[in-house]
């Protein structure tokens, strides 16, 4: 067995990056001893402690009683694994597992796991120790124990660590990476994940609940931060970037929660960006491709949070994402596109959206079918008392042949198709909703119902409809400020930004103000924008971006 000493240098010469973990202390990877911490490798060297990723899984599993202290699992070189890794223990107060790539090294894990298991499927999977059907032996739980961080420095933001599933190869695991059940508190960051599946649906991270022995199991406060993540299953017509489960073992039991935080990704996927199943949720900073799909009677989606447990528990938070969804194929009536997508099966507390940039939706059909075209779609579930906020958002759709319109609400910029419950609220104010679909019952923006909904100081283009209420369509601007709605008072306005000067740019922002044509807009509540800019409370400009106040020459160089 390599020595301490041997060890130690073989992991400074792979660069001087380690400096930090050259102080640490070393010790016979994985064990129960308590102290400082330590390091394992896992790589295609002789020298390395394990030879594949299932076997330092194995071997973490494998400790008993507990984790007593940090451990770093540093990946040295490609691998390729044939049996899936499931990572699961109990941890003492100073217990951790990170798992990074070595120093100056850029590792390709490829998984071409052969047979799908009882259990959790995942190619690599957190919270059991083994693939069985889940059960009071094999669960584990764990809270702020698990990091996979794919940059090779200490604290970096690089992406090195590759975890794929490679292209002709038939994995039915279904999800790259896994977070299953109690397992809090787990992040992931920095990693770039492809999944090209031969056999079928496949997706990059999965979040797992269920239960186990009538006890539900979910995890809270999961973490999915500057990751690079590209979905497109060749097997098969679904692919998601994250997607979530409250089925994986049993089912989650009412009351139970999840939540997770995705931000900073980069995500494509052939049907959806995200798919939840969630309670509490924030999706931010996210750039989302939904790009390469192949089925034609499907509904696709940047992001989709979908039948949540709970009825008004939480609150879903989608801000400063920009969606784009080009060439889908759907030529189904009641199929389509929709950018961000909060269905009736969402029963939260609270859903705000804001901030973000929707455009590039098109499809690949010439022919006109009454398909969903949605860049903002929001139906309240019946059952449930949510307040809807959809603020400061930017929408560019142009027409398409595809589209007929012929039923109300499934052509709009922001589209309202179920109504409002009495006990709860819709606020649209501030968005600019430039909508060019001029076929059918086509609107800029559309209710199902008028009820407890507020629409002010948006900006509305849309060469039919400014807006639908039922089956009522308000031609005009005027038309829409005498039923109540956007009225100058409030800053509504129908001016194409496209045509103002400044005009906005392919990415929908503005150079600087003031703008030429464009007014202000109703009172803000969201005091940030897209970049990160403050905005005024009052006297903003409507959409995601607030450009710089009086930009000269010496300020072209922010732009």
């Amino acid at each position: 067995m390599e020595g301490n000493d041997m060890k130690h240098a073989r992991i400074l010469g792979m660069g001087s990056a380690l400096a930090c973990v050259a102080a640490m202390g070393w010790a016979i990877p994985f064990d129960n001893s308590s102290g400082g911490p330590v390091t394992a490798t896992v790589g295609p060297n002789p020298t390395d402690d394990y030879p594949s990723l299932a076997a330092a899984a194995a071997a973490f599993s494998a400790v008993t009683p507990s984790i007593e202290r940090e451990w770093t699992l540093l990946i040295t070189g490609d691998l390729t694994e044939t049996t899936a890794s499931y990572f699961g223990n109990t941890f003492g107060p100073n217990g951790k597992l990170i798992i990074k790539p070595a120093p100056a090294t850029q590792p390709v894990v490829r998984f071409q796991i052969p047979t799908a298991p009882a259990g959790i499927y995942g190619d690599l999977v957190i919270g059991v120790t083994n693939g069985n059907l889940v059960n009071a032996t094999n669960d584990r739980t764990s809270n702020g124990n698990y990091v996979i961080d794919g940059s090779n420095t200490p604290g970096g933001t690089t992406r090195d660590l590759t975890f794929m599933v490679p292209v002709g190869t038939n994995d039915p695991m279904l999800r790259v990476i896994r977070v299953w059940g109690d397992n809090h508190g787990v992040v992931i960051k920095n990693i770039k994940v492809y999944t090209y599946d031969s056999s079928g649906s496949s997706h990059c991270i999965g979040i797992a609940g269920g239960n186990v022995g009538g006890v539900s199991k979910s995890p809270n406060d999961l973490v999915i931060e500057n990751c690079y993540l590209h979905a497109e299953p060749l097997g098969s017509t679904t692919g998601f970037g994250v997607d979530s489960s409250s089925t994986a073992n049993g089912g989650m039991l009412p009351g139970d929660t999840m939540s997770v935080t995705i931000r900073g990704c980069t995500i494509e996927g052939k049907q959806r960006g995200i798919f939840l199943t969630h309670d509490d949720a924030l999706i931010e900073n996210n750039d989302i491709l939904v790009t390469s799909g192949t089925g034609t009677t499907m509904t696709y989606a940047g992001i989709f949070p979908f039948n949540v447990l709970n009825g008004n528990i939480g609150t879903i938070t989608i801000r400063n994402n920009r969606i784009r969804m080009p060439g889908t194929p759907s030529t189904s009536a009641g199929q389509g596109a929709i950018g961000i997508f909060i269905d009736t099966g969402t029963s939260v507390a609270n859903v705000q959206i804001y901030n973000n940039i929707i455009k590039d939706m098109t499809f690949t059909s010439a022919s006109p079918v009454d398909l969903l075209y949605r860049p903002i779609s929001c139906a309240p579930n019946s059952a449930a008392s949510t307040n809807f906020l959809v603020e400061h958002n930017s929408i560019n759709a142009d027409a398409s042949p595809a589209v007929s319109g012929a039923t109300g609400g499934r052509a709009a910029g922001i589209s309202f198709p179920t109504a409002v419950t009495a006990s709860g609220s819709a606020v649209i104010r501030n968005n600019i909703v430039v909508f060019r679909e001029a076929d059918g019952t086509a609107a800029g923006i559309y209710l199902a119902s008028p009820t407890n909904v507020v629409s002010v100081g948006n900006n509305i283009v849309s060469p039919r409809a400014i807006g639908r209420i039922g089956v009522n369509d308000y031609l005009l601007l005027t038309d829409w400020q005498l039923a109540g709605y956007d009225t100058a008072a409030t800053g509504g306005q129908s001016v194409d930004p496209a045509l103002t000067t400044p005009a906005w740019d392919a990415d929908l922002h503005f150079a600087y103000k003031p703008i030429g044509g464009l007014g202000n807009v109703a009172a803000s509540t969201i005091l940030t924008d897209f970049d990160g800019n403050a905005r005024p409370a009052s006297g903003a400009v409507p959409g995601a971006d607030e450009p710089v106040l009086n930009a000269g020459v010496a300020d072209w160089a922010l732009f």
